[in-house]
């Protein structure tokens, strides 16, 4: 039996397709703080939660996401002769 693979929202994303995802799936990832007002109206929709899992990135974790980044073009410069 194959995981399923959980849908993944950014923490500003619509109520509509998180609830979505959590009757279809039981679960999701949202990234970033879901707003309390967010929480409520998933409570009121009749999704309640049994587990909350927070994380946040360590330091190198950071670090290496930013060495790893792509470098964005110098800007060009024009000279005047």
């Amino acid at each position: 039996m194959a995981t399923p693979t959980l849908a993944h929202f950014a923490a500003d994303t619509e109520i509509e397709p998180l609830m979505a995802a959590l009757r279809r799936d039981g679960a999701a990832i949202v990234d970033d703080v879901i707003a309390p007002d967010a929480l409520a109206a998933l409570g009121a929709a009749g999704i309640h939660f049994k587990d909350l899992r927070s994380s946040e990135s360590s330091l190198e974790e950071i670090f290496v996401g930013l060495v790893n980044a792509p470098q964005a073009a110098p800007a060009s410069t024009k000279v005047a002769a």
